[in-house]
């Protein structure tokens, strides 16, 4: 019978690659620790070996957080090829309680779920260690009393951002689980910085949320947190663990500290308080654009005073960066039921496209662009407003029509099939794929303008009296 430190070997509970996971027991108080361990055949590569070890070092460090997994006892005998850890053994991994447990999970169970990872995270990084491994699968779960205990475990991957060593390697297999690992770090391991943390923590927080696998992410109520955070390039995520927690605690208030459930709440009644802006809160308001009487008073037009007055859109943009793009997208939604209702002043519309052109020259993001480009395009020449084909020409242009939306614009023009006069374009550097888009669509309005003429012609015909 195996036994190690006096406890009694059970079974093995897990297997990776290059270790295994015991669950061992000790005979008299029942208690069950788990063990993990150096397979045997992988004793002598020093790569496999050198992370083990440094997996123990790192631990040792972070003790002292309660939501990390304790370090018990460790061990390596060279005669032996034994190399190992004891932990304490958990009731699940946090992948496989969420998913056991999905439809019983209440909104609070997941928030304190998210704060204590939040907190073991926090802790690892205040101490300069990045996991580079953070999944559902490598946070555990322990229920005592009713009450869920989190403790991240698997530091396998870890490095200490002080440190230059063997352990930050490129070379090193198993990057981390694809779906929660970063790009950069997919790319190459030792790339890896807090903010990759960050970015697997975002996708890791979208699984809490949700019960769903965070390949394919849709909106929740921490979009905003979980879209800054799974931004591809590493520059436009949270800068550290303290910008992600502060992101998220207001997020987190606004769910839980609010009187008047939010469903009710519309941005107008939002913006009435005098309140310092929360851009954070804001943005979940503006995302949502929860309107009750009429959508251009409780929702548009409150959005355009806003965005106006003074640098309030910079501030916004420097906020909440490209998921200023979620608002955009509900904030063109609004306008396009605002067009087919009476009850607003028509007038409003050169403020919209006062609003929409700061928004194209303010936010440098392709997608946020292409929105506000096929509304300037509706504003000055569907509903025909001189003042914005006035000043069209200043954002159809190179500067801000970058070949990534030149084809879904071009499309979009041609698919109206307006007759616009080129000369409002006369002194823009306008793309030729757009270009093309509007000789197309006047073509398509000059002939539909000719069967128009020909079929009233075959009328008159038909009817000479």
């Amino acid at each position: 019978m195996e036994v190690l430190n006096g406890l009694k070997y059970i079974t093995i509970r897990g297997a990776g690659y290059f270790c295994n996971v015991k669950l061992y027991e000790d005979e008299k108080s029942k208690i069950k620790f788990a063990v993990k361990e150096l397979k045997k055949e992988h004793y002598q590569n020093d790569e496999y070996r050198y992370r083990l070890l440094r997996e123990v070092e790192l631990l040792k460090d972070l003790q002292g957080c309660e939501n990390i997994i304790e370090l018990i006892d460790s061990g390596n005998d060279r005669e032996k090829e034994k190399l190992w850890y004891m932990m304490p053994f958990a009731d699940f991994t946090l992948y496989d309680y969420i998913k056991r447990n999905n439809s019983t999970l209440n909104k609070g169970d997941r928030y304190a779920i998210v704060d204590q990872v939040i907190q073991a995270i926090k802790y690892a990084h205040n101490k300069n260690i990045v996991h580079r491994d953070i999944s559902a699968n490598n946070v555990l779960v322990f229920i005592k009393n009713g009450q869920i205990n989190i403790k991240v475990s698997d530091f396998g991957l870890g490095k200490d951002t002080e440190s230059i060593s063997h352990y930050t390697k490129s070379s090193a297999s198993g990057y981390g689980q694809i779906l929660y690992v970063s790009p950069e770090q997919r790319t190459m391991l030792k790339s890896a910085t807090v903010k990759s943390d960050i970015y697997s923590l975002g996708k890791l927080v979208y699984f809490i949320l949700t019960g769903k696998d965070p390949d394919n992410l849709k909106q929740c109520e921490l979009s905003s947190l979980i879209s800054k955070s799974v931004e591809e390039n590493p520059e436009n995520r949270f800068n550290d663990i303290s910008d992600f927690e502060n992101h998220y605690n207001a997020l987190k208030r606004l769910q839980f500290d609010q009187e008047i459930p939010i469903e009710y709440i519309t941005l107008h009644d939002l913006l009435q308080s005098k309140e310092e802006i929360d851009w954070v809160k804001l943005h979940q308001f503006m995302v949502m654009g929860t309107y009750t009487n009429h959508v251009y008073d409780d929702y548009i037009e409150p959005v355009n005073t806003l965005l106006l007055r003074d640098n309030n859109l910079y501030n916004y943009y420097q906020s909440l960066g490209s998921n200023v793009r979620s608002f955009v997208n509900t904030y063109s939604e609004r306008l396009d039921e605002c067009y087919g209702l009476y009850g607003w002043p028509f007038d409003a519309m050169n403020t919209f496209g006062e609003v929409l052109f700061k928004l194209v020259r303010t936010v440098n993001d392709d997608e946020t662009r292409l929105i506000c480009l096929k509304q300037l395009w509706h504003l000055a020449f569907e509903a025909d407003r001189w003042k914005i084909q006035s000043e069209i020409n200043t954002v159809f242009n190179k500067t801000y029509i970058p070949e990534s939306i030149q084809t879904q614009l071009a499309e979009y023009i041609t698919s109206k099939s307006l007759r616009v006069d080129m000369k409002h374009f006369s002194s823009a550097s306008l793309p030729r794929i757009v270009k093309i888009g509007i000789i197309n669509a006047n073509q398509i309005a000059d002939r539909q303008a000719k069967e128009r003429e020909q079929a009233l012609q075959n009328e008159e015909n038909d009817f000479p009296f």
